[in-house]
This record gives C-alpha cells, structure tokens and sequence, in this order.
C-alpha cells in the first residue's frame, strides 16, 4: 500500500509528510494531527533522504500492514470476547445473575480500554520492530 505525501519536516531518520485522508484511512483519524479531515501528518522512517518540501511515497509493507491491522483490531477483539467470558462466569458469583449480560458487556469494554491502553503504551516498541511507515522514494508532486 502506496500513497503519496509532500515532507514538512525532517528530523534524523526520520520526516513528517503530509498527506490528503484517503478512502482507507476511513474516518479514524488514529494518526492525523492536521486541522482538517482532509489531511494527515504521518512520521515515516527517511529511507529516500528526502528532503524539505520534496513529495515521496510513503508506504506500509503488506506483512507489517497485515501486522498492524491484527494489532490495532484483533487484540482489542479478542479482549472484548475474554471480558465478556468473564463477566458471564463472574456475575452470579456476585449475585448479579440478572444483569449476566449487562455486567459482562461493560467488562467486555473494560478489557478494550485496558488493551488499547497496551498498544498505546507500547507504540515506540512496536513502531522500531518494523510497523511504521516508511517513505520509499523522491517523485514528482501529482
């Protein structure tokens, strides 16, 4: 997945390209840090040495793509359905076997929150083993 971008900062390894929202980025808005929802700021590792104002493309490898879709959706998921077991199986022992699923939907939520926390407190961590993206080559603005 390719998309194009103009950089507006360079620091070390790394530039921050802006870029216009597409129709992938959907209405998420997890990595946008503009002022309008047509456009985004995305940190990229420099592999081109672009430089200021150069347009690249910036691109996420389909294996880290893949990676970070699981990440982002599959282990919040999986902490919804776990909590949601465990409200199930808890509530009668608290004596709240009327509010079974009441009780194990805002556990299945709490359990989220708690993995969302995760994967935010370990964004550098995941973003140095390879699930960033990475600005590939100089071209011409479009």
């Amino acid at each position: 997945m390719s998309e194009k971008g103009q950089v507006m900062k360079v620091k070390a390894d790394y530039v921050v390209v802006k870029m216009a929202r597409t129709e992938a980025c959907g209405s998420c808005k997890a990595c946008t840090k503009g002022t309008s929802a047509e456009e985004m700021f995305i940190e990229a590792r420099n592999l081109c040495n672009a430089k200021l104002y150069d347009w690249v493309d910036v691109e996420v490898q389909d294996g880290n793509f893949i990676k970070a879709v699981l990440i982002a959706y599959g282990i919040p998921l999986i902490c919804f359905f776990l909590g949601a077991g465990i409200g199930i199986t808890i509530a009668p022992l608290v004596g709240l076997s009327n509010m079974r699923e009441l009780m194990s939907f805002f556990i299945g939520l709490l359990f989220v929150g708690i993995a969302y926390w995760f994967i935010k407190k370990k964004d550098a961590q995941l973003k140095r083993g390879g699930i960033s993206p990475v600005a590939v080559k100089v071209c011409k603005q479009p």
